[in-house]
């Protein structure tokens, strides 16, 4: 319906036999042939839906055009959903309320890229509502060989944001999904928060959000339990702040999948905190804090990536393993300024009290220079100490400096005493 100053719709989708991908704005040319199939269905209906996706698809397109502010609502309901695409540029902010339960479907061979649900190219979005997406992962999950097959084509992704900026994503629930629950790509100035991102703890590459290529993104008093990283952060991601979060089960919160390839752009500014007392609490956490160059590298040359100025403060808890603080840094470019301080966890187990395990290498060529260097240095040291304490002696000895050579070695072996 029609409001003043804002265009809102509610779309009531159409129950189909046979569940196909649609573009719901003209997006990739290699989706378009799919955007007059039917997409989604009301499971809950008696008889099909007298509304045509169409409907829907026209819905967002025409609030992306129309210059005003404008919602589109996914009503109560049971919803089943291939690949779709949300894509601007919009003349005007955009707002999506999702209030039923949206479920992907789970034939693999509909999914021409890897994500279920995108939005692309949009400045000024808001997407909340109390509703769920239902990536039903379950269906899938055993067709992930990615542990096994370097060349493993990845699960799709559940919601995925690519060059979205200037957007507010909260409320909602996100389900099970194949691959990633949240992809953020080429985004800036997104505010996650008070979100419910669930998925059992073997479930594989489940990770709640995972960030790239993107700065001023925020995630916030949420709670993320997967079986994978609860937050994973790749390249070129600047200004990450990640507060007042719920994570386990998974991995916690990761940077890493660095330095595979060439021109990769710096991580920097990536703060994990508390906005009320600054700390953060670990409860039962098999591995709290890890700095790991050489994970699920089967490589012999060492990681290329620098870390420094990474700071660990004010971290309590129980940890489930008896290492709870592992740095295990590169030895081609070793860490700098890592600092751990105020760390009290204790561990939980029968083997002892937690550890803390630092392997912070050198390059093994400037371990032996350094080594070399400082035998060099200690040779002459004292060969220079036993030169200017002879000639002192000679020149005492002797009382007058009468033997020249023995003066001029006295002074030169001290000048060069203290030039070393």
């Amino acid at each position: 319906m029609a409001i003043t100053g804002r265009f809102e719709v509610k779309a009531i989708l159409v129950l189909g036999l046979t569940l196909f991908s649609c573009v719901a704005n003209g997006a990739a040319s290699q989706r378009r042939s799919l955007i007059d199939r039917r997409s989604l269905t009301d499971t809950n209906a008696a008889a099909p839906s007298s509304h045509p996706l169409e409907s829907f698809i026209k819905a967002w397109r025409a609030g992306c055009d129309s210059g005003s502010p404008a919602k589109v609502v996914i009503p109560q309901g049971t919803f089943v959903a291939g690949p779709t695409v949300f894509q601007g540029p919009c003349k005007a902010p955009m707002t999506m309320e999702v209030q039923g339960v949206v479920k992907a479907t789970t034939d693999l061979s509909q999914y021409t890229s890897p994500e279920w649900i995108s939005f692309e190219i949009i400045d000024g979005l808001t997407l909340n509502g109390k509703g769920t997406f239902d990536g039903q992962g379950a269906a899938v999950w055993k067709y992930n060989d990615c542990d096994t097959n370097k060349n493993c084509a990845n699960l799709p992704d559940s919601l995925k944001f690519h060059r979205v900026n200037n957007a507010d994503m909260s409320d909602f629930t996100s389900l099970n999904s194949k691959y990633f629950h949240l992809h953020v790509v080429k985004c800036g100035n997104i505010r996650f928060h008070h979100m419910n991102i669930t998925a059992p703890d073997e479930s594989p590459n489940t990770d709640g959000i995972h960030i790239s290529n993107s700065n001023a993104i925020t995630v916030a008093s949420s709670f993320i339990g997967t079986g994978d990283d609860c937050v994973s952060v790749g390249q070129g991601v600047t200004n990450l702040t990640v507060k007042e979060i719920i994570c386990g089960p998974g991995h916690g919160i990761s940077v890493g999948s660095l330095g595979k390839y060439p021109n990769e752009e710096d991580v920097s500014g990536i703060v994990v905190t508390s906005s009320i007392v600054f700390h953060i609490i670990m409860d039962q956490v098999k591995n709290p804090i890890i700095i790991d160059q050489n994970y699920g590298s089967k490589s012999t040359e060492p990681s290329r990536v620098k870390i420094s100025d990474v700071h660990f403060r004010n971290i309590k808890g129980t940890s489930t393993s008896i290492v709870a603080v592992n740095v295990e840094c590169s030895s081609a470019v070793p860490c700098e300024g890592v600092e751990l301080q105020d760390i009290d966890l204790a561990y939980t187990g029968s083997k002892g009290s937690a550890l803390l395990r630092l392997r912070v290498p050198m390059l093994k060529l400037q371990q032996a220079a350094h080594r070399i260097l400082e035998l060099v240095h200690n040779f002459f040291f004292w060969l220079f100490f036993f030169l200017v304490t002879f000639s002192i002696f000679w020149a005492t000895k002797n009382r007058r400096c009468q033997h020249k050579l023995a003066c001029r070695a006295s002074f030169w072996c001290t000048v060069l005493l203290i030039a070393t």
